[in-house]
């Protein structure tokens, strides 16, 4: 199960202390614009480019630069797909911790697994969520087709 409480101690405070779940905490903080913005990042859109699947903002330019200079499909989308968790938000920002990092990026990894599998059902892809070191800027996912 997950602890909410301990992610988002702000939860304990809500109610003159008595504190409110999580669900109910975005009923007031959030507002539909945010929650619009944030189907870019946890429900993506994909496209496919010469056999390669990217998130649907890929980098063209980059993208164009390596298929010339003959990187392998496997390594262009690694490369091209991979989101370090830290920067969904600004960065600097004091509220990612490593705890909140790790647990949105093992969400990311299982969102990525399931929208890649329900969109492309006759590919095999392999998803990743590298957490290591104390440097949680650097904590990223990424996928590529196998």
């Amino acid at each position: 199960m997950r602890d909410y409480n301990r992610l988002i101690p702000e939860l304990a405070e809500w109610d003159s202390g008595q504190g409110i779940d999580a669900e109910s905490w975005v009923t007031m903080i959030c507002n539909f614009q945010m929650t619009v913005a944030y189907t870019t990042v946890f429900w993506p859109e994909f496209v496919v480019v010469d056999d390669c699947v990217f998130l649907e903002d890929y980098a063209r330019e980059f993208y164009e630069t390596m298929r010339n200079k003959g990187t392998s499909r496997r390594d262009m989308e690694q490369m091209l797909n991979h989101q370090h968790i830290a920067d969904i938000h600004s960065y600097g920002d004091p509220n990612a911790t490593r705890e909140r990092v790790v647990f949105i990026g093992n969400i990311l990894k299982e969102i990525y697994e399931c929208k890649l599998g329900q969109t492309f059902p006759d590919r095999v892809f392999s998803v990743e969520f590298v957490a290591s070191g104390d440097d949680v800027s650097s904590y990223a996912l990424h996928f590529c087709q196998v």
